[in-house]
């Protein structure tokens, strides 16, 4: 079999992602999850400048407490009640000369200043 390349164009990755059909959809995902929820949620869209985006939130008290004595938007999602995100161990105190232990992108972790975590972590 021959090897075959493939060469993405971030640029219209981004377009694509920018779409209006993925942008409809990803909204009426957010919508129906929403109406899912039930009283006290709701739909939000707000494109970032990269892709399309959407979230459901608490719209009031009612969500707030529905949300954490029910765990109705892990619900919606069709997880379990009592589902809990597996938990990260705690970042490693910072040494004596202000360096912290950094994990980048490809797994690697190395002693950094936070002004370079934070070079390094910055959007755009």
């Amino acid at each position: 079999m021959a090897d075959v390349t493939v060469k993405l164009k971030i640029g219209n990755i981004r377009k694509l992602l920018k779409s209006n059909p993925v942008q409809s959809e990803i909204a009426r995902r957010a919508h129906r999850m929403a109406a899912s929820a039930g009283a006290g949620f709701e739909a939000v869209v707000k494109p970032h400048k990269y892709t399309a985006r959407a979230f459901v939130q608490t719209r009031d008290q009612v969500g707030r407490v529905r949300q954490a004595t029910e765990a109705v938007l892990q619900r919606t999602l069709g997880l379990p009640a009592g589902y809990q995100p597996p938990t990260q161990s705690a970042p490693a105190k910072p040494r004596s000369d202000g360096k912290m232990l950094f994990s980048t992108k490809s797994g690697k972790q190395v002693w950094a200043s936070p002004a370079q975590i934070l070079n390094w972590t910055r959007n755009g």
